[in-house]
């Protein structure tokens, strides 16, 4: 049976020699453990204050461990040399991805959203308000989070395929809660780009998306894609994948 022995030595480490392979020497001066591995090389815990030092490794012994971590990961943070637990920023989530094709036929500035089983539909938006209010038979047009994330992405391209006058197109999601019931549902832009076009048939590539958000298991988004011309009708064609992470 293993030893524990002690010394009281600022900044001394006991040589390989001085004790067995199931013994533990603690250095009280430096709140420090040594054992030894299979190899005979001597390895070093050590704490400062509540933090435990591994290595290189400092890991933050102070923070409340509950609850309220669930499925936070460890990060490192360099200003303050510690390895603590933060939140998950979707690095613990797999990505949910969201491919489309379509092409929509724009008029006045009103809003089109997508729908890949039932097809594209009209949804009427009114400039005066914030936020979009979607009859709840609309929503056949979302995509549903499985999954709680915090980013969200726009990648793929997008063309004007009607007019030869120079438009502006905007590019935009948004988020609606499902609170049960019936009526609306209020809607809040959470990501936007505009692409200008100066000719018919000419695609770009579309590149757009947030982070910091806050999308909850069971949100819907909302891909949206509007004419700022309004006197002007357009026929925008889009080729995507929407991602979540």
């Amino acid at each position: 049976m293993g030893k524990v022995k002690r010394i009281i030595v600022p900044g001394k480490i006991p040589p390989a020699t001085s004790f067995n392979a199931d013994d533990i020497v603690i250095n009280s001066a430096d709140s420090a453990l040594y054992f030894k591995d299979s190899r005979n090389n001597v390895n070093k815990i050590a704490f400062s204050g509540k933090d435990a030092l591994l290595g290189n490794y400092k890991f933050d012994g102070d923070q409340s461990v509950g609850a309220d971590q669930d499925n936070h990961v460890l990060t490192y943070d360099n200003s303050s040399g510690k390895i603590s637990l933060e939140a998950a920023s979707g690095g613990g989530t797999t990505p949910q991805n969201f491919p489309m094709s379509f092409e929509t036929q724009l008029t006045s500035g009103d809003y089109f959203f997508g729908s890949l089983r039932y097809g594209w539909n009209y949804v009427v938006w009114n400039r005066s308000d914030n936020n979009m209010q979607l009859a709840y038979f609309e929503l056949v047009s979302a995509m549903v989070a499985i999954n709680d994330y915090t980013a969200i992405s726009v990648k793929g391209i997008a063309g004007s395929m009607k007019t030869s006058n120079s438009v502006t197109i905007e590019f935009s999601l948004w988020k609606g809660t499902n609170s049960g019931g019936t009526g609306t549902l209020s809607t809040t832009e959470i990501a936007s780009t505009t692409v200008d076009y100066s000719q018919s048939d000419e695609m770009k590539p579309l590149s757009f998306g947030a982070t910091g958000l806050t999308i909850n298991e069971g949100d819907y988004i909302f891909f949206a894609v509007r004419n700022t011309s309004y006197s002007i009708r357009e026929d925008v064609a889009c080729s995507i994948t929407i991602t979540f992470s």
